[in-house]
C-alpha cells in the first residue's frame, strides 16, 4: 500500500508499543511489514559518507537480536507510514468503531452526563451534533480541545526549525565505503548538522536538517545538501517530499477536565529524538482506553478515570525530558574547525568528538 509521507513521522516502535500490538492481535503485521532482518540498526557518526567515521553505536539487526529476559518483544523499525494503516485496519475490524476523515471539531460543551460536540464536514461544509459520554482530544500540538478547555502548556514550544527531506536513493550502501547503518549522523566544523535515516530498508531515506532558522531552511539547496552528505557529486536520487516543522518540548498543565481528556501531542509534544513521541502517545491511548472501558462497563471505581492524569502526566513529562536530552546531546558536538583536516590535529578533534 502506498502512503503519503509526512514530516517527522515515527520510524521506530518501542518495546511497550510492540507489547500493545500483541494485545491488539497485529504483532505479526508490525513485525513483518518489510524491513530487512539483516540490516544493522547502528547509528554512525560521520563527517560525510566519503570522509571520516567518528564513532558508531552498534545495535544488532532484527534477525540477530537475542531474546530479552524482560519482554517477548523488542523495539524495531515500523515507520508510521506503514504502522498507521495497520492500526486503521485493526480498528475497522470492530463493528463499534467508525473512522471518518475530513471531519473537524468546531466546539463542545460538557455536563454531568456527557459531552455534546459540534462537528463540521470539510468535504461539504455540513454541521452535525454528536452526543457522547466522553471526549478524547487526540488532535495534535495545536489542539482545539485543549484550547477550548483553556488548559495551558508549559515547556519549550520552539526549540528550532527543522526540515525533513524524503529521498529515494537506489542502493545507497554501494555508493560509499561505510558499514551499513540505520542512521548516519553528520558532524561538521559547526557540530551536528543533519541526520540520514533509512525508512523502508530499501531505498527510501529521511534526511533531517537541524539548528537553522526558517528562512535558511526554505532557501536550502537540496543538491548541495546531498553533495555534502556524500562528500561527492554523481549520486542519483529523487525528492519524494520536503517539509519544514518546529521542534518542541511541551507538557499540558492537565490531561483531563471533567469528561474531556487529552492524549498524544495534544497533551505532550516531544523532540523526535529517541522515538518517544508517538510511542508515549500510544501508551496514553491504552491507559485511557481500559479506564474508560472499566468506567462504562461498571467495574471501574470512582477514581479510576482521575488516575489517568496523575499517572500519565508525570510519565509523559519524563519522556519529553529524555527526548530533549537526546536532542541536545546529538547537537552538542563541539565546534571544531579542524574536524575535516587529515592531520594529527584533525585526528585528535575526531577522537574527542567520538568519545563525547
Amino acid at each position: 500500500r502506498e502512503n503519503k509521507l509526512g514530516p517527522a513521522k515515527m520510524l521506530e516502535c518501542s518495546v511497550r508499543t510492540l507489547e500493545f500490538c500483541r494485545q491488539l492481535g497485529v504483532i505479526d503485521k508490525v513485525r513483518n511489514w518489510g524491513f530487512p532482518l539483516d540490516w544493522p540498526l547502528d547509528s554512525a557518526f560521520v563527517t560525510d559518507l566519503a570522509g571520516y567515521e567518528i564513532g558508531r553505536v552498534r545495535t544488532p539487526a532484527l534477525g540477530a537480536e537475542r531474546d530479552s529476559p524482560v519482554s517477548p518483544e523488542r523495539g524495531q523499525p515500523c515507520p508510521q507510514t506503514w504502522f498507521d494503516p495497520i492500526l486503521q485496519d485493526a480498528a475497522r475490524s470492530h463493528p463499534s468503531i467508525t473512522i471518518r476523515h475530513r471531519i473537524g471539531l468546531e466546539s463542545f460543551v460538557q455536563d454531568d452526563d456527557g459531552v455534546t460536540a459540534q462537528l463540521r464536514n470539510h468535504a461539504n461544509g455540513a454541521m452535525e451534533t454528536v452526543r457522547a459520554a466522553y471526549l478524547v482530544g487526540c488532535d495534535g500540538f495545536a489542539s482545539t480541545v485543549r484550547e477550548q478547555l483553556g488548559i495551558a502548556i508549559r515547556g519549550e514550544p520552539h526549540l528550532d526549525w527543522s526540515m525533513t527531506v524524503y529521498l529515494r536513493i537506489p542502493d545507497l550502501p554501494s555508493q560509499h565505503d561505510k558499514e551499513k547503518a540505520f542512521r548516519y549522523v553528520f558532524v561538521g566544523p559547526e557540530g551536528t548538522w543533519s541526520f540520514l535515516s533509512i525508512v523502508d530498508g530499501k531505498d527510501l531515506w529521511r534526511l533531517q536538517l537541524v539548528g537553522l532558522d526558517e528562512q535558511r531552511l526554505r532557501d536550502t539547496d537540496i543538491p548541495a545538501l546531498v553533495r555534502r552528505c556524500f562528500g561527492r557529486d554523481g549520486i542519483a536520487y529523487t525528492i519524494e517530499d520536503k517539509t519544514l516543522w518546529v521542534r518542541k518540548r511541551t507538557v499540558a498543565d492537565r490531561f483531563m477536565d471533567g469528561r474531556v481528556f487529552l492524549a498524544g501531542d495534544a497533551a505532550h509534544a516531544h523532540p523526535p529524538n529517541g522515538g518517544l513521541g508517538m510511542n508515549t502517545g500510544i501508551q496514553d491511548a491504552f491507559d485511557l482506553g481500559w479506564k474508560l472501558a472499566g468506567t462504562l462497563q461498571g467495574w471501574g471505581g470512582p477514581q479510576l478515570l482521575a488516575s489517568y492524569d496523575y499517572e500519565r502526566r508525570p510519565a509523559s513529562a519524563r519522556a519529553a525530558e529524555v527526548s530533549l536530552s537526546n536532542y541536545r546531546r546529538l547537537v552538542s558536538a563541539a565546534q571544531r574547525a579542524e574536524i575535516l583536516s587529515p592531520t594529527p590535529a584533525g585526528d585528535e578533534a575526531r577522537r574527542l568528538i567520538g568519545e563525547a
